[in-house]
Order: structure tokens, then C-alpha cells, then sequence
């Protein structure tokens, strides 16, 4: 019934917010056909943030199914090309995450800051998983040009600088991000 599938993704979403991921991506695993474009979306997010941490493959595979049923959805193709980047980083499937961060950068409208972020930060992981620092850390770079004081940014960054063998660069990047926050640093 339409009601009770409205009620499982804003139940999902609750339990993701309230940290129950596992529980929120077992009520949106098998969600019927025929539903908005919306809906699918964010199932296939909270599929997608569960798998990222817990390697589910049933909700790998339930995040690909919904986002293929809104593929070419107007409106949705920034978003479809930015979460199946995630989709497939999730998967272990690097290359193929680069070209759908590659596809969203592309299509992200200017005023864009938190998505922006994302495909950026999205793309620096898959160049450093394909063994792409220097592309990796020309990315970072140009992202820090438009988001100066994001320290998620600046750990990426230290983080690719080392993989690059540039220490001092590194280390510049890990105190920009200390003195932004103390408490961004991992321990």
C-alpha cells in the first residue's frame, strides 16, 4: 500500500538520523515499483551510507536497482550521477565511481557548496584508489580555492600528500585543518 511505503523511508530516515543504519536499510531494501523518483533517491542514499560502512551487498544492490529506476529522471541527474559514484566507491568499483563523480561535477550547479564538496572529496578518494595521487591532490586544490575553510578538505588533502611522498605539504595541510578545528584531526 502507498501509505506504508511512505511510512518505511520516513522511518528509515529517522532510524539513519537517529544512528540505526542497519535497521533503516533493512526497511528499504525491497520497496515496490512504481513509486516517485524522490522516494528512490533517498532509499538508494540510506542503502548507500549503510553499505559504505558495513559492505552490505544486499543494500549495494538494492541502492543500484532504485537508482537505475530513476536514471534519466530530469531534475535528478546530479544527484543520480553523485550517489552512484558513492555507489560504486562502496562497492570497491574505483574507476567507474571517478567517471560518476566526473558526470556530477560536471552538472552541479555553481551555488551548489554542500554537493560540490562531495563530488570533490568523491573524486580525490577514487584518484588516490586508482593510484592517481598527483590528480588526487590537483582536485583537492582546486576544491580548497572554493571551500577555503572545510577541514574535511584539508585532512583529504594531507592525507593524498603523503600517498604523493610530499610530507611537507602533508603537514601544512594537517595544521591548516587543526587550526580550523582541533578536533577535526583523526587520532
Amino acid at each position: 500500500r502507498p501509505g506504508d511505503t511512505a511510512a518505511r523511508i520516513a522511518l528509515a530516515q529517522l532510524l539513519k538520523e537517529d544512528g540505526k543504519s542497519a535497521e533503516a536499510a533493512e526497511l528499504i531494501v525491497g520497496l515496490r515499483d512504481g513509486l516517485p523518483a524522490s522516494a528512490y533517491l533517498v532509499a538508494a542514499k540510506i542503502a548507500i551510507e549503510f553499505a559504505e560502512n558495513s559492505s552490505d551487498a544486499a543494500a549495494l544492490s538494492a541502492a543500484e536497482r532504485y537508482l537505475q529506476r530513476i536514471e534519466g529522471t530530469a531534475g535528478f541527474e546530479t544527484q543520480i550521477a553523485l550517489w552512484s559514484g558513492r555507489l560504486h566507491e562502496a562497492a570497491g568499483r574505483h574507476a567507474a565511481a571517478f567517471e560518476s563523480f566526473r558526470a556530477a561535477e560536471q552538472r552541479i550547479p555553481p551555488d551548489s557548496g554542500a554537493d560540490h564538496l562531495a563530488v570533490v572529496l568523491g573524486l580525490a578518494r577514487s584518484a588516490l584508489a586508482t593510484d592517481q595521487a598527483p590528480l588526487a591532490l590537483a582536485t583537492l586544490e582546486a576544491g580548497l580555492e572554493r571551500h577555503p575553510a572545510s577541514t574535511d578538505l584539508l585532512i583529504a588533502l594531507s592525507r593524498a600528500a603523503l600517498q604523493a611522498d610530499l610530507g611537507d605539504r602533508a603537514l601544512q595541510a594537517a595544521r591548516q585543518a587543526a587550526e580550523l578545528s582541533p578536533r577535526s584531526i583523526p587520532a
